[in-house]
C-alpha cells in the first residue's frame, strides 16, 4: 500500500476511534468521519463501502496485529499470550475503545484466538482430537481474553501481565485437578 493510501486509511481509522469513544457506531455518520479526517466523501467511498466496512477492516487489522509478533518471541503458547498482552498494552487506547464499543470485536478476537490455539494444541500434543483441543482452548483463551478485556478497560494495564496470567494458570490447573478427582 502506498504512503498516501496508508495516511488516508489512518485518518479515517482515527476518526472512527474518536467517534466510537463518544457514541454508538449506528449513530456515526460518514459526514462526521470525513470532517474529522479532513477528507471528502468521495475519498471515503473510494476506500470503503460504508462505515461498517471501515469498522470491519479496522477490527481485522487489530486482530491480525496481535498475531504478528516476531516468531522468535513465540517459543510457547504462553509466550504468545504474553506477546498479545504486551502488544495490546502498547495500543491500549484503541483496544479499550473497541472493547467498550458494542461491535462484537471481543467475540471476534476471542473466536480467532480459540481457533488458533486449538490448531496449535493439535500440532504439539499427540492424539489431541478436535474436540479436546477446542475445549482446552476455549477454557484457556476464554479466560485469557476476558482477563485481557478487564486489564485494558478496568485496570488500565497497570497490573503486570505475568501476575494476571499466573492467576489464570493457577485457576486452570485447579479446575483440571478437581475435574480428575470427580471422575
Amino acid at each position: 500500500m502506498d504512503r498516501r493510501n496508508r495516511k488516508t486509511e489512518e485518518a479515517f481509522t482515527s476518526a472512527l476511534f474518536y467517534y466510537l469513544e463518544k457514541k454508538d457506531l449506528n449513530r456515526i455518520t460518514v459526514k462526521e468521519l470525513c470532517e474529522y479526517a479532513d477528507m471528502n466523501r468521495g475519498t471515503f467511498y473510494l476506500h470503503y463501502l460504508d462505515i461498517y466496512d471501515l469498522l470491519e477492516r479496522t477490527e481485522q487489522t487489530m486482530i491480525s496485529a496481535v498475531f504478528n509478533v516476531p516468531s522468535n518471541d513465540l517459543r510457547t503458547a504462553e509466550d504468545s499470550v504474553f506477546a498479545t498482552f504486551r502488544y495490546v498494552r502498547d495500543h491500549k487506547r484503541e483496544y479499550r475503545i473497541m472493547f467498550n464499543a458494542n461491535t462484537g470485536f471481543m467475540n471476534k478476537l476471542r473466536n480467532i484466538m480459540i481457533y488458533s490455539s486449538a490448531e496449535r494444541l493439535k500440532r504439539v500434543i499427540p492424539n489431541c482430537n478436535d474436540s479436546l483441543a477446542r475445549i482446552v482452548s476455549t477454557i484457556y483463551i476464554g479466560g485469557a481474553t476476558s482477563l485481557l478485556e478487564y486489564w485494558v478497560t478496568e485496570d488500565d494495564c497497570q497490573t503486570d501481565p505475568s501476575t494476571l496470567l499466573a492467576s489464570l494458570d493457577q485457576i486452570t490447573k485447579y479446575i483440571y485437578e478437581h475435574s480428575k478427582t470427580e471422575s
